[in-house]
């Protein structure tokens, strides 16, 4: 019930998970470290995923992957 995927120019790298079931899902893979720009919910703006996401029922993230807003001012 989860569809994850990534759309990438140049340096900058998206990842989409897209939860379309009715139960929570988690999805753990290295490509999954970012910080969270939008979900469907509109509550985990700047999350970090560090090699894993939890996904609501029916929850969608985009993630830009490599960014960490902790660090963005360094």
């Amino acid at each position: 019930d989860v569809l994850l995927y990534r759309r990438k120019q140049g340096e900058v790298s998206i990842l989409v998970a897209l939860n379309l079931g009715v139960r929570p899902e988690s999805i753990e893979a290295e490509c999954c470290r970012g910080a969270i720009l939008l979900t469907t919910y509109c509550d985990r703006l700047d999350e970090i995923c560090d090699g894993r996401i939890d996904l609501r029922p029916h929850e969608g993230v985009v993630v830009l992957e490599g960014w960490n807003p902790a660090n963005a001012w360094s």
